[in-house]
């Protein structure tokens, strides 16, 4: 990687360290690991899952009622644990906090049931149910997790997400309920892909001209990316790109929330490490990257002895397929620091915290050349209540945790989390005032196609468009 600048490999270390654990034999998330306890004597898996990814609870009801299913193998007993989550809608008030745990014997497959309490004081509200765990002899399909729907017009229904094994596409009309459950209803941006148009060759950082064959247009519209780039930053097209205009950039750039999604297909699937990295859907913020004149100093942070700034900027990571064969890793991360002398003029420091990553297992048999939605969710911080961000397969949130952080007031400096070392509840605090780009890339090893990005959000009125 070249030393001038960013690049989302320098992350992917710290993920690829985290998902590289499933290799020893005593990880119980491994795959293997995982596989291993839930199979039986003739090699089938036993799976456990929520019967579907949204369900539509009328508040006239007693209960929602949220079914289980124990799929494939029944050979050996089993149990997962649950528990509600609040949305819009707040436990106590219209919904009843519930928790616990369901079980199945030996040769047992039957279905069970969460009931869940709800109230009319809800209607129109949202809550979600989440398996959190699991143990015996079976591991996790999906969904795991799903959106309930107190509704106000008597229905109630619920209605099933794409399989992981199968496929998913994009309408363009549709909101996702992760987004409609925060009132992000508004698409602001997609789902088309144009290149030329709403994608642009990348080019930041130096980076100079993709070379011929890196991406190029489908007869369908949709994207197809080579893996052949100019740079080692994982990235060939962008929603902006690099000018010599007074700001430093043209294109698009989203702010003040936003429910992002990808969905792509590619060939290649096999375990990692890969040609340049892999597959790979992930955000920047402009202010920083673009190098333009904009303040990204670490506010109270005083100038060095060479009079260079100390400044920070975000990186959020959708999906990074690199590491092993059904899974993908997610990621976010402020790097920080004074720049090194070696960066090539570039103000970008070389430090990073974490803020939250990890690896996210898809059940085997998996096939990622079929489409498949890539998703995350930011909501920022309000002066009341954290800002946070949650990540999505197939419309369905993943095992990663849920990261949060707390408020910053640009007005008052000393609300900005203090310099390094940084914590879980700091590390992102800036990135509500930023604007993140959006990226996309591969390696040689797994060129893939993308057929849609959207941007839903509550407005556009907090997105730059230059």
């Amino acid at each position: 990687m070249p030393t001038s600048t960013l690049c989302r490999a320098a992350l992917c270390v710290v993920l690829a360290a985290l998902a590289a654990c499933g290799d020893s034999s005593s990880d119980t998330a491994s795959t293997d690991s995982l596989a291993s306890n839930s199979a039986s004597s003739n090699g089938a898996i036993s799976l456990v899952a929520l019967s579907s990814a949204t369900y539509t609870v009328a508040a006239t009801s007693a209960n929602a009622v949220i079914t289980v299913n124990r799929t494939g193998a029944s050979t050996g007993k089993a149990a997962v644990y649950y528990a509600t989550v609040n949305e819009t809608a707040t436990a106590g008030a219209d919904y009843i906090q519930t928790s616990g745990s369901l079980t199945w014997g030996d040769g047992d497959s039957s279905p069970k049931v969460i009931s869940v309490p709800v109230t009319a004081a809800g209607t129109g509200k949202v809550f979600a149910v989440a398996l959190d765990s699991i143990s015996g002899a079976a591991e996790f399909g999906t969904p795991t997790s799903a959106t309930v729907v107190i509704s106000g017009d008597g229905s109630a229904d619920g209605s099933s997400s794409s399989s992981s094994s199968g496929s998913s596409s994009s309408s363009g009309s549709g909101v996702p309920p992760a987004a409609a459950a925060v009132g992000y209803n508004t698409q602001t941006f997609g789902p088309a892909v144009t290149l030329n148009g709403n994608w642009v060759p990348w080019n930041f950082y130096g980076a100079g001209v993709q070379p011929p064959g890196a991406v190029s247009q489908n007869s369908d519209g949709s994207l197809f990316i080579s893996g052949l780039e100019s740079d080692t930053y994982g990235a060939t097209v962008s929603t902006a790109s690099q000018t010599r205009t007074a700001k430093g950039w043209t294109g698009t750039a989203f702010g003040g929330g936003a429910y992002f999604e990808a969905v792509i297909s590619f060939t290649g699937q096999s375990n990692g490490p890969y040609n340049n990295g892999g597959p790979a859907f992930y955000a920047l913020d402009v202010e920083h990257t673009s190098q333009g004149p904009y303040n990204v100093g670490w506010p109270g942070m005083p100038k060095n002895s060479a009079g260079k700034t100390y400044n920070d900027f975000f990186e959020v990571d959708f999906m990074e397929y690199d590491v092993k064969e059904y899974s993908y890793q997610n990621g976010i991360g402020n790097w920080y620091g004074y720049p090194a002398a070696t960066r090539s003029g570039t103000h970008n420091p070389y430090q990073a915290i974490g803020g939250s990553d990890g690896s996210v297992l898809v059940p085997k048999g998996t096939d990622f050349s079929q489409f498949h939605k890539y998703g995350c969710l930011w909501v920022p911080a309000t002066p009341s209540t954290q800002g946070y961000l949650k990540f999505y397969f197939d419309d369905v949130q993943t095992d990663s945790p849920t990261f949060y952080w707390n408020y910053y007031d640009p007005n008052d400096v000393s609300t900005y989390p203090a310099a390094p070392p940084l914590d879980g509840s700091t590390a992102m605090s800036g990135m509500d005032w930023r604007h993140m780009l959006l990226i996309l890339g591969t390696g040689t090893t797994q060129p893939m196609t993308v057929q849609s990005v959207s941007v839903w959000q509550a407005s556009g009125a907090n997105n730059l468009t230059e």
